[in-house]
């Protein structure tokens, strides 16, 4: 059945859309991507995260990354790197806060910096064509039950690395 030029959100209530557009495997491409190349990582039938993948990738997430981070808490990921890869990451955070949006042209010294102001370039410009506004559809709605279905394995991923982020900048004290 041809769905014509649909919505995000209403593609998301419509399970054919969803099947034709292979709404479980991509959204569970963090999982998959974590998780590596174990039996345990193998896909679903539908194509989706399963609980064995969700689990391997959240003790790979625990075990094997020396930071864990999230772009909704940017400057907190910046804190870790610098203070748990005080080698690598020193002034990581500094560059971030000094760096001026209206400079994104420049070229900075050091690889980190161009990247930490690429970052804070697109995250400024995002923020100016969405109106500072997340789109994703309202909590509730018809979309975010069928996505919440579908994207079950990344969002309990997500809030996992929550946790474990909070954790490790307890522990740091940071």
């Amino acid at each position: 059945e041809q769905q014509g030029n649909m919505q995000f959100a209403e593609c998301a209530v419509s399970p054919q859309c969803r099947k034709r557009n292979d709404f479980p495997r991509w959204c569970a491409l963090q999982t998959r991507y974590i998780c590596g190349w174990g039996p345990d990582c193998r896909p679903g039938e539908d194509g989706g995260a399963t609980r064995a993948m969700l689990e391997r990738a959240k003790m790979h997430l625990a075990e094997l990354f020396a930071v864990v981070g999230i772009q909704e808490q940017w400057h907190l990921t910046l804190r870790l790197l610098e203070t748990k890869l005080p080698t690598y990451f020193e002034g990581l955070s500094a560059e971030y806060d000094a760096g001026n949006p209206a400079n994104c042209g420049e070229g900075p010294r050091y690889w980190y910096q161009r990247y930490v102001l690429k970052h804070k370039c697109s995250y400024v410009k995002n923020q100016q064509v969405k109106g500072g506004k997340h789109v994703l559809p309202p909590r509730g709605s018809d979309a975010d039950v069928a996505l919440r279905d579908v994207c079950w394995a990344d969002i309990a991923l997500y809030e996992y690395a929550q946790g474990l982020m909070k954790a490790q900048a307890d522990a740091c004290k940071v």
